[in-house]
């Protein structure tokens, strides 16, 4: 539940994504995970397309416009 709270997502749904029962998972419900767990989005991004995880050296972004690149 603790989880799901820092997510923003329903407990259920938490369940489901552990119990192997969701097929598909949205991109606000892995921005939510990413968060919650302290993980950039890409590591969710390659365990589901099972995908080796590199390592992330930094966060990339653009000084001048202050996006992520």
């Amino acid at each position: 539940m603790e989880l799901a709270d820092a997510a923003g997502i329903h407990g259920r749904s938490v369940g489901k994504i552990e119990r192997g029962l969701t097929v598909k998972i949205n991109r606000r419900t892995l921005q939510g995970l990413a968060l919650a767990l302290g993980v950039p989005q890409e590591y969710l991004d390659a365990v589901i397309k099972s995908e080796e995880v590199s390592q992330v050296r930094g966060v990339k972004f653009c000084p001048r416009c202050c996006h992520n690149v």
